[in-house]
């Protein structure tokens, strides 16, 4: 015996050391590259029992019951929690399999979350076939059962039915059972409204990919009126609203004393919300996985007309239906979402002229968040900034930001309204556009704004709840410019209008039948721009002063036959059409007045310094004769200073030609042979380039003069150059200096209708081919082959006129070039508004 026992002994030993062995060396595989797996299981009453099992990599498998920690070899993880029954129900997870794969010495956690419970009172039905002997509208109070069909078997009063959306149950199915009668093959079942909470202690409804979701194909751009009907699709796609041209006016809508630019096209969105899930579990609690794909492209503009601050929203007038989805409410089955778009749009404005930002995008971005009433709520949004072609256009220092996007909801049969009631996604892309004049820099910034949420509504025991959260975000930037193209006016054949940046033009005014506009002027801030008009015709009149005020778009115009205008400072003046000399002083324009005030200067016996008063009486009547007339110029200014030129005749039969700066304060500059129709250009370094009429003294005064063209130094030193004769009986129409302060004067022949010489104008009545232009050129003026009219600069860019009417501008240094228009007469370069 004891050498049997010692034989067993010895084999129960060797067996123990040979499984210990084997056993150490599959611990030592573990140790080796174990890593740690946390699984926390929850959703589970108190007095739940669950069962997980973990099966993972090189055999391992092993179950728990409560929430614990496991050491198991790296590779994939698959953990299956068998359905629980407790508190009257059976628990559920949303997947039957869990799945994660661990990476060789790190820790996972894996949450088992039993979000499903139904009651043990729940009878759901086979969709399919739920035993119906008739199709139901879900809310009838009797429904008729095939009496031996699975459905009827057992079914007792206080069960609850609850069937998905299918043949029989095409509105899907949450009714209770008060009632039984056999009658016959059939069962009739009476019913009362039942609310799925009591079926459901808790659910889930899960949205699953449609093919109305996102797709990769860009969608194409079609206009809402044009659009196909479909009978699943409708409500129009855009806010249509075009206020820029005064056109679709909102009754209500203003922006400051206007009302506001707000224009948006769109295609139909395609909203995807494949992977979101929608829940709520204890009695006051809701939650949400939300994963929503949204793509589009859209078009809009935004903006105010005029200088304003305000503040609106303006809403579409109809929801927009999107094909249906697919959810499934798990463990029972699939219902149909009805989605609905409704888009919006805002403005917020603080400008002091007119600026707009259009802009075009192809949008795909994923909204994603976790929603509960716990304080972890969240929410992003990945695939952001689309692809955009952005402009902005304004006259002014401001900023002006536009709030458009699309808001959704979405309804759903009976059994599933609870989710969907209260479920909203408002998405919206703020662009805010703002330029600096100190810079002068502009720029356009988008940015989120909107949120995702869930109200809930519920009947008994659940408690009213909405849950939220915001998905602000960084700025970034749609469109920069460091060299803002800054405001140009211009005139065509019809109209003045301004182009800023490169936005498209807007019309400030529309020209009479038969003028065209001269003097093209710019307050020096930026607010105001002033011109004249002249008849195209010969021997007709239509001379006037036009001034336009940008921060309200206000024109007033008043009737002065080839009046000369300029503004000081931010007064826009005109000498008058009588014979009271310049003690008469200036005519000043201001908007709203039917007349226009005199201005004086300040100092106005600067004028006569180094003049007797028998010399001046002497002026007068060599230049007026006996009648007296108004001896005192007006020629233009100079839009960066706000300084004018003025003149007056002197002794010699020449011109004394002040400075005047905005505060109305006169300064002796030179003496020249300017006069009434002379034109000055202001030139680099405070120069001064003028063209004028040397009668050759007082001797010749009344003879027809000679075409003299003349510049003034800063210091007041004047040089004049020869003409070539042919042209010394031209008139200037154009002057301006080229990039390399090279002075030119565009020509145009006289001519001379046999009447008054107020209705002849000779760079307005005939055509621009027969204009000649001349370059100054070492000591004298030479004709040359230019096909440009008029050449400005402005900072970094320069703007040309062209023969035949074309406008053009030009930043060589950002290789920046862009066609304005064509049929153009004049243009002039503004100033960003102060």
């Amino acid at each position: 015996m004891i050498m049997q026992r010692r034989r067993v002994w010895g084999l129960s030993a060797l067996l123990v050391l040979t499984l210990l062995a084997g056993g150490g060396v599959a611990l030592w595989k573990i140790q080796a590259s174990a890593t740690r797996l946390t699984i926390k299981i929850e959703g589970l009453p108190s007095e739940a029992r669950p069962t997980v099992t973990v099966t993972g990599s090189d055999g391992f498998k092993q179950s728990v019951t409560a929430s614990t920690t496991l050491t198991v070899p790296p590779g994939p993880v698959r953990l299956t929690p068998t359905p629980v029954k407790a508190a009257h129900a059976t628990y559920y997870t949303p997947d039957d399999v869990l799945t994660t794969k661990l990476d060789s010495g790190r820790s996972e956690r894996v949450t088992v979350d039993y979000r499903i419970a139904v009651a043990d009172n729940a009878r759901i039905l086979n969709s399919s076939e739920p035993g119906l002997a008739e199709a139901t509208t879900g809310k009838d109070k009797e429904l008729l059962f095939q009496a031996d069909s699975e459905s009827a078997r057992n079914l007792k009063i206080g069960d609850i039915l609850l069937a998905a959306e299918g043949p029989k149950t095409p509105h899907g199915l949450l009714r209770r059972v008060v009632s039984r009668e056999r009658r016959g093959d059939l069962l009739a079942v009476g019913t009362s409204r039942a609310r799925l909470s009591e079926a459901m202690p808790k659910a889930v409804l899960r949205f699953a990919p449609t093919s109305s979701g996102a797709s990769n194909s860009e969608p194409s751009m079609e206009p809402a009126a044009y659009r196909a009907d479909d009978p699943s699709e409708d409500g129009e796609m855009a806010i249509r609203m075009d206020t820029w041209q005064g056109k679709g006016k909102f009754d209500k809508v203003k922006c400051g004393t206007g009302v506001p630019l707000l224009k948006l096209e769109t295609t139909r969105p395609q909203i995807d919300l494949a992977g979101t899930d929608l829940g709520f579990n204890l009695p006051d609690v809701a939650w949400a996985q939300v994963q929503a794909r949204v793509k589009y492209s859209a078009e809009w503009t935004f903006g105010t007309p005029h200088g304003a601050q305000c503040n609106l929203e303006v809403e579409g007038d109809t929801k927009v239906r999107l094909q249906p989805w697919t959810a499934r409410l798990l463990r029972v089955g699939p219902f149909t979402m009805r989605p609905e778009v409704e888009w919006f749009a805002g403005i917020e404005a603080k400008a002091s002229t007119g600026m707009k930002v259009e802009s075009e995008a192809r949008e795909d971005f994923t909204v994603k968040s976790r929603l509960s009433l716990l304080p972890y709520a969240s929410a992003s949004v990945d695939g952001w900034p689309g692809k955009y072609e952005t402009r902005l256009a304004g006259a002014s220092e401001g900023k002006l930001k536009g709030r458009i996007g699309l808001r959704l909801s979405m309804k759903a049969s009976d059994p599933v309204e609870f989710f969907t009631a209260g479920f909203f996604i408002e998405a919206a892309l703020a662009t805010e556009g703002g330029i600096e004049p100190a810079k002068p820099e502009a720029k356009v910034e988008a940015f989120w704004e909107g949120g995702i949420g869930m109200k809930v509504e519920p009947p008994g025991q659940f408690k009213e709840r909405q849950i939220g959260a915001t998905f602000p975000g960084p700025k970034w930037t749609l469109w920069k410019s460091k060299d803002l193209m800054t405001p140009l006016a211009y005139a065509t054949d019809r109209a003045v209008k301004v182009k800023s940046g490169t936005a498209s033009p807007d019309t400030v005014a529309s020209l009479p039948a038969g003028t065209a506009a001269r003097q093209l002027a710019w307050s020096p801030n930026g607010k105001q721009l002033a011109w004249t008009t002249t008849a195209t015709g010969l021997g007709q009149s239509g001379g006037r002063v036009y001034l336009a005020d940008l921060t309200t778009g206000k024109v007033g115009s008043w009737e002065c036959e080839s009046c000369q205008i300029s503004f000081a400072g931010n007064d826009l003046l005109s000498q008058w059409n009588t014979l009271d000399g310049e003690d008469a002083g200036f005519a000043r324009y201001r908007i709203g007045d039917a007349e226009p005030s005199a201005v004086h200067l300040n100092n106005p016996e600067v004028l006569h310094q180094g003049q007797t008063d028998d010399e001046a009486l002497n002026v007068a009547r060599n230049y007026c004769g006996t009648g007296g007339c108004s001896t005192m110029d007006l020629y233009g200014g100079a839009p960066k200073s706000g300084d004018t030129l003025i003149g007056i005749r002197w002794n010699d039969c020449r011109t004394k030609v002040f400075r005047v700066n905005p505060q109305l304060q006169a300064t002796a500059l030179t003496v020249a042979n300017t006069g009434y129709r002379s034109m000055v250009e202001p030139g680099p370094d405070g120069q001064w380039l003028m063209s004028g009429w040397n009668s050759g003294g007082c001797e010749d005064l009344g003879k027809p003069g000679q075409m003299e063209l003349a510049e003034s130094a800063k210091n007041g030193k004047l040089s004049t150059a020869p003409i070539p004769p042919v042209y010394q009986t031209w008139e200037a129409c154009y002057l301006w200096y080229d990039e390399k302060k090279a002075p030119h004067a565009v020509l145009a022949p006289a001519i001379d209708d046999g009447d008054n010489i107020a209705d002849e104008e000779p760079c307005f009545q005939q055509p621009r081919r027969t204009f000649r232009t001349l370059k100054k050129q070492g000591s004298s003026w030479e004709e040359t082959s230019d096909t440009v009219l008029l050449r400005r600069a402005q900072g970094k860019w320069s703007a040309e006129l062209h023969v035949g009417g074309r406008l053009t501008a030009a930043n060589p240094e950002q290789e920046q070039q862009m066609h304005v228009s064509e049929g153009v007469h004049t243009f002039a370069w503004g100033s960003w508004a102060e």
